[in-house]
């Protein structure tokens, strides 16, 4: 839960609410962080199913709230496959409620 308080969210989280008041050219330190830490979690799941064991685990769950809406900040998880291929099962999870856009 620290690699997603401390350079998942305030990389990409905060990007959704920032981009739209700041700007691009601002944001470029958020956005070359945002895409290290995707590329990191996508090099992490090309070797485990879920972030820390299985079944998954509250990180994951954590993770999962603002990488499942990268598109909002203008981030594109297209170069990250195996990331792409971990959210499904969370939505697959019982209980499972989608976060409002």
């Amino acid at each position: 839960m620290f690699f997603g308080q401390y350079q998942h969210e305030p990389n990409s989280a905060t990007m959704r609410y920032w981009l739209p008041v700041l700007g691009e050219i601002s944001l470029l330190g958020k956005r070359s962080g945002g895409e290290a830490g995707s590329a990191l979690m996508d090099r992490h799941f090309d070797t485990h199913g879920w972030f820390i064991c299985d079944p998954p685990t509250l990180a994951d769950i954590c993770l999962f709230a603002y990488t499942h809406v990268a598109h909002d900040g203008g981030f594109t998880l297209e170069p990250f496959a195996v990331v792409r291929a971990w959210l499904d099962p969370i939505t697959a999870l019982r209980g499972f409620i989608a976060m409002a856009g």
